[in-house]
């Protein structure tokens, strides 16, 4: 028998935003709720991410922002009542590894050269409301007056502290979006990578890392079914960053060797906690767990809980336009 038909319980829900009324189609999972991990930086993307996610991602042009980032949301996270670690941050980065220096500098020469500024515009357009095609492509450029309320708001930070650095242009701000964005970007051999990345670790107070890389492609003969042939300028290949730069983390202790519950969960394996694949205790999510205790109920009532789930579902859909 694949079921327990006296554990299957019917769910009635009548939100805001969604209604349902029968059985779960799918077999649960060990973790049952799925880790939540979630995206945003602005205040309310803190808020929410202190409240609800299990993991986040984030970008940051400097470690101190990093930094900063990462003690508003563990302290958010402790005034909730949660464990301020049991966040995980990941932040973003893109690597530019080659076996020599000279090697990696070229593989970064080469990604320029393909870089379209048009397209780099067109995705900060596209993630902060703002067209730039209107404003002189080399002349200094603020957001100043610039309206920008449904777009990403740290991404309009972010590029607010860079410009009290050095001065931007429109060209300038595409190059750099369509080469990874205005997070870090380290070039150089595994070692020196490797010193990065282990700096933002251990200064910036992060858990981990997401990697991005860059593809330029080139145009094989148009004779032959209009292919392309992908030739990875950076990092060079992902088997750069497993066979190059993963062991020389490993071997200064920062990344892992082997799963720490090996067969377990995603959640246990994130957590390093075996025995524990359920949301933890201190989740506002693990307050909507069956209690077989209980007399019995639907799983979700019309009433508090149903509010509970709507906060939720409104808290997603905000994040969605407030990173």
């Amino acid at each position: 028998m694949a079921y327990d038909p006296s554990k299957v319980h019917r769910i009635e829900f009548n939100g805001k935003y969604q209604k349902f009324s029968g059985y779960g189609q799918l077999h649960p999972s060990p973790q049952r709720t799925p880790v939540l991990f979630q995206a945003g930086s602005s205040p309310a993307g803190i808020k929410f991410s202190a409240k609800n996610a299990e993991a986040v991602f984030t970008s940051h042009p400097t470690i101190e922002r990093l930094r900063t980032f990462v003690d508003k949301l563990r302290a958010e996270a402790k005034a909730n009542g949660r464990d301020p670690q049991s966040i995980k941050v990941f932040t973003a980065i893109l690597p530019v590894i080659g076996r020599t220096e000279e090697e990696a500098q070229a593989k970064l020469k080469k990604a320029l050269e393909n870089t379209s500024w048009q397209g780099g515009l067109a995705r900060f357009g596209g993630f902060t409301g703002v067209d730039l095609a209107k404003y002189p492509l080399d002349e200094e450029f603020d957001f100043e007056g610039k309206k920008y309320e449904v777009g990403i708001h740290s991404l309009v930070e972010t590029f607010k502290y860079l410009s009290d650095i050095e001065r931007w242009t429109p060209r300038k701000l595409g190059i750099a979006m369509a080469s990874g964005g205005l997070s870090a970007m380290p070039v150089g051999t595994p070692e020196q990578v490797a010193d990065v990345f282990e700096k933002w670790f251990v200064e910036g107070d992060c858990d981990g890392f997401n990697m991005s890389c860059e593809y330029s492609f080139r145009m094989l003969n148009p004779r032959e079914n209009l292919t392309h042939e992908p030739d990875m300028s950076n990092p060079g290949s992902w088997e750069d960053v497993v066979e190059l730069l993963v062991p020389e983390l490993q071997k200064r202790g920062i990344y892992w060797n082997d799963y720490a519950v090996p067969g377990g969960t995603f959640r246990e394996n994130m957590q390093g906690k075996p025995g524990q694949p359920l949301l933890p205790d201190d989740h506002p999510g693990a307050k909507l767990r069956w209690d077989k205790k209980k007399p019995e109920v639907p799983v979700v009532e019309r009433g508090r809980t149903s509010e509970k789930i709507e906060a939720i579902v409104n808290g997603v859909e905000a994040v969605a336009v407030a990173l």
